[in-house]
This record gives C-alpha cells, sequence and structure tokens, in this order.
C-alpha cells in the first residue's frame, strides 16, 4: 500500500464533496492503513458481503486518498486524508469505551460490528455532505472532522474578515481574535483551513485560548436553536458518561442525556423520549461523536443485514476444502 500523504493545505469544503454519493444511498470507498494483514483480510471480504445492505453501496480500495472510511489502529498517528471518517481499531480484547474521538471497533472483526461502524461512517458523512446555511455550520463541521480523524497537528482557520482561528484538537484548545460569544452570534465566513505557522502555534501556548470542548457544545446548542438543518446520524447510539455540564444548558438536555445513557437509541427515538427538534439531537449527537462519548450498538437489525427479512436466505453450498480454505480456517480468517 503507497504511503498516506499529507498535503500542507486542506480546502475548507464539506467532508465529502469529492466523494461518491448515489442517489439510492452512500457509497462508501473503504480502506485500511497499518493494520494487521489479517484483520484487513477479513475487513476486505465484509466489505465485498455487505456491499447493498442497508441502503449502503461499499468497495473496498488500496489507495487510502480514494477512500472516505478509513480503517487505521488505535494509537495511529499520521493524518486521514481530507472528507475521510477513521475507523480505529482497538486490540482485541480491548473495550471502545469512548475516551477517545471518533469511531472505534474492536479487533477481531465481525460482520455486526462493522456494519455498525458503516452505518455509523455514513451518517456523518451524509451529515456533512449537505449545503449549510451559515458559516457557523461550516466551522462546526472542520471542528468535528478534525476531531473525529484526531488530528494532532494545530490546524489554522482563515475568516473572511481577515482573521483566523488557531485550533489545537489534541490539547482541546483554540483561540481566535473573535470572541466566542461573535463567533455564535455572527461567525464570518471560513475559508481554507492550512497548517498554523510556528508564531500561530507558539502565541497559542503562551496566551490565553478557550476550551475547545465548550465552544463544540455552545456552537451544537446554537445551531439546533437556530434550526440550522443537519442530518441525523444512522445507527444505534449510547452515551458512555453524562457530558460538561455546557453541553446540558438546554431545556430538555438532561433529560436526553438520561435516555441516552440508559440504552441504544437513534437520534429520532431519543428526540421523541426527550420532546426535542430532531436537528438540534443531531447536532448534539454529531458533538457527541466527536469528542469521544458515544458507544455504537454491536448488534444490527436483521433489516440491516437482510433486505428480505423474513423471507428464506439461499446460503450456497460449500466450497470443496482445498488448501486455501484450510489456511483461512486455520488462522480463523473467517
Amino acid at each position: 500500500m503507497s504511503p498516506l500523504l499529507e498535503p500542507p493545505v486542506t480546502a475548507a469544503a464539506a467532508p465529502v464533496s469529492a466523494k461518491p454519493i448515489a442517489a439510492t444511498g452512500l457509497s462508501l470507498v473503504v480502506g485500511a492503513v497499518d493494520i494487521a494483514v489479517k484483520d484487513r483480510l477479513v475487513l476486505q471480504s465484509l466489505t465485498r458481503l455487505l456491499n447493498q445492505h442497508g441502503g449502503l453501496q461499499l468497495r473496498y480500495a488500496e489507495q487510502a486518498s480514494e477512500c472516505n472510511v478509513l480503517f487505521v489502529p488505535d494509537q495511529w498517528s499520521r493524518r486521514a486524508p481530507p472528507g475521510c471518517v477513521a475507523v480505529h481499531l482497538l486490540p482485541a480484547g480491548a473495550a471502545c469505551d469512548g475516551a477517545a474521538p471518533g469511531l472505534q471497533v474492536s479487533s477481531p472483526l465481525r460482520m455486526t460490528g462493522v456494519m455498525a461502524v458503516f452505518t455509523a461512517a455514513a451518517g456523518l458523512l451524509r451529515a456533512g455532505a449537505g449545503e449549510h446555511a451559515g458559516p457557523l455550520a461550516l466551522l462546526f463541521r472542520i471542528i468535528v472532522d478534525h476531531c473525529l480523524i484526531r488530528e494532532r497537528r494545530t490546524v489554522s482557520v482563515a475568516l473572511a474578515d481577515g482573521r483566523s482561528l488557531v485550533i489545537d484538537c489534541a490539547a482541546e484548545r483554540l483561540s481566535s481574535p473573535p470572541s466566542r460569544v461573535e463567533l455564535l452570534a455572527h461567525c464570518p465566513a471560513v475559508g481554507a483551513v492550512r497548517r498554523a505557522s510556528p508564531s500561530e502555534i507558539e502565541a497559542l501556548r503562551a496566551g490565553p485560548a478557550g476550551d475547545l470542548r465548550s465552544f463544540i457544545w455552545a456552537a451544537a446548542r446554537r445551531l439546533g436553536e437556530t434550526g440550522e438543518p443537519m442530518a441525523p446520524p444512522q445507527g444505534r447510539y449510547r452515551l458512555k458518561r453524562w457530558p460538561e455540564a455546557a453541553a446540558l444548558a438546554a431545556p430538555g438536555m438532561p433529560r436526553l442525556v438520561a435516555a441516552w445513557t440508559r440504552q441504544h437509541l437513534t437520534a429520532a427515538e431519543a428526540a421523541q423520549l426527550a420532546g426535542r427538534p430532531l436537528g438540534a439531537v443531531a447536532w448534539f449527537l454529531t458533538a457527541c461523536m466527536a469528542l469521544g462519548l458515544t458507544e455504537m450498538a454491536d448488534t444490527v437489525p436483521e433489516a440491516a443485514l437482510n433486505p428480505l427479512a423474513g423471507a428464506p436466505v439461499d446460503v450456497p453450498p460449500a466450497p470443496p476444502r482445498g488448501l486455501v480454505a484450510r489456511l483461512r480456517e486455520r488462522l480463523r480468517l473467517w
């Protein structure tokens, strides 16, 4: 597999603007970088097996630059391509504790777990594919995308008024001349995203900086209150723990969080239980996913795996047991 290129400048576009989206569903181009050969072979097989299930079109690609879903090791220190959702593969026996941002799945890969990840990734990519009316929504998506890929570099986001917003996702800090109140109320148009200069990094470390998590919660609440359109992430989730107080300020949020910490729910189910608008719940759930608070259900409804649920499934006859089949069984590849 060719090395993953890390371009010094990325455009501040919607995360999947260059990725294929079919009229009947989202097309996921799946790949892997630096994971074990056994896990990669299983991922390739599951991608073929699950293609067209749950309305998802799946394809495996060897080149990471083609992918919009990329499986990487848990402690991966490189950068995923722009517009790509990184899925971190945890070691065997490790729990998806929600302590780290982004999507996670445990090794060895299983069909239900991988399908749940594909569903969640599709939800995130659909949420980012639409054109948002306001610059605050675009800024929120930029920050969320960098959190999801666990961006370790400090980046600078250009604003239309000539100022810039410097973000350090690893340290969860941000610094910008506009105050947080100003950004939330009258966010300037957002321009290009680039790697921060040494002087910007030094100023962020030395000077007063805002808390990135607090800004994410405040932006999600503001976008929900203003009715900014947001496609809710697909799949069933549970919150591993209660979020910070900043996330609970809006009416109905404590009830929403209480319901989501008890059981796995879709965004629509949680919104109905809490009596909250679905759009506001979608922004909140996306913030939770970016900050590592969510746990995906490791089960998939039968209809998602079998579009003809209720009808008998034709099982093809087992192939002759040749050398390759015996090796696969011995290595537990299937």
